[in-house]
């Protein structure tokens, strides 16, 4: 009934998150992605799905505090028995200062079921609480105290179906607030990646428009300063543009973005082969091995794959065309980008 309560798109972060396949920094680390491991809000270096609920940043603990009092009037706002909120209050606002070391509080009731429930849910554990495996034990307790209040038409089970919709929900707010953190603080890699991106626009700017059409314009009207006060993601938008209308009409401007592959990656551009190195190519090959070049490079933009693949086949072509004895310092004349590791030294 929970579940049902929820929009599409939250049910689908709801079995990402249950499975633990919501993207994380465990789970990124795990998978070797290029993603920021350490949590955006703590800067810690283990971010769990867990730690996303009881992060210590401030900024964090002041929303986690506001959701609990959220949750907190909406027990007093469903008639929730006064023991029944009263602990589930002080075991969760306890449980998530210190998760690791947490320690079952003592509960003032005399209420023997409320008792065992309590105990029987901290076998379960409070983040799977959290998470909907509620002891069967909350649910009776609640319609017990229903069924006290005069002409009462409210069930336990829909009492616990509400309180894991409150809780899901929880989860979602909690969640988007990492999200917007991450997104406001960006990785060492996209730091770095930026400052190429700023020595890149510069150049652009002092290029002109050159031949692009007259539409393009209005992107050169604008200074540096005021493009570095933007965004990384406009900043990486504006230059993905301008390169992208450049490359449109083959006027390739010789810059850190032109053929390195993981800087043009994290651009969003497509990688391209060197085309000083293509013409040297085409002054040494036979028309066969030229045929097979330019299949391999066709397959490398269609697959994406990395250019020490083309950089390769381009060794191992120059090697059984080249008949001179230094044939490794050949290949670097040639196609100076390639690294020594790529040349293969025996053929």
């Amino acid at each position: 009934k929970a579940a049902a309560r929820l929009p599409h798109h939250r049910q689908n972060f709801l079995i990402n998150w249950i499975s633990q396949m919501t993207l994380v920094g465990s789970v990124s680390r795990k998978r070797k992605m290029g993603f920021q491991h350490c949590c955006p809000r703590c800067n810690d270096w283990s971010e769990t799905h867990s730690h996303v609920i009881t992060c210590y940043n401030a900024k964090a603990r002041h929303l986690r505090n506001s959701l609990l009092s959220t949750l907190n009037e909406w027990m007093e706002k469903e008639n929730t028995d006064p023991d029944i909120e009263s602990t589930i209050m002080l075991i969760l606002t306890q449980w998530m200062r210190k998760p690791g070391s947490f320690r079952l509080p003592y509960i003032y009731t005399v209420d023997l079921l409320l008792r065992q429930t309590v105990q029987q849910q901290q076998s379960i554990g409070w983040y799977n609480f959290i998470l909907g495996m509620q002891h069967s034990g909350w649910a009776t307790l609640q319609d017990r105290y229903y069924r006290n209040i005069p002409h009462c038409k409210k069930t336990g089970d829909n009492w616990a179906s509400k309180l894991q919709f409150e809780l899901w929900t929880f989860i979602w707010d909690l969640w988007q607030h990492q999200q917007d953190m991450r997104l406001e603080t960006p990785s060492a890699d996209d730091l770095a990646m930026l400052a190429i991106a700023k020595t890149a626009i510069t150049f652009e700017l002092n290029l002109g428009r050159d031949t692009l059409a007259t539409f393009y314009a209005t992107y050169f009207s604008t200074t540096e300063e005021r493009l570095f006060a933007k965004t990384a993601t406009d900043i990486r938008v504006w230059l993905r543009f301008i390169w992208g209308a450049r490359e449109s009409i083959n006027n390739f401007a010789n810059d850190l973005f032109s053929h390195n592959g993981p800087h043009r990656s994290w651009l969003g551009l497509r990688r391209r082969i060197n085309p000083i190195i293509l013409h040297n190519l085409h002054n040494l090959l036979s028309p066969t091995h030229l045929s097979k070049l330019n299949f391999t490079i066709q397959a490398e933009f269609t697959s994406e794959r990395r250019p020490s693949h083309t950089s390769l086949y381009l060794s191992l072509i120059l090697f059984q065309n080249s008949s001179s004895a230094n044939r490794t310092e050949e290949i670097w004349a040639v196609s100076p980008s390639l690294k020594r590791d790529e040349v293969p030294v025996t053929f």
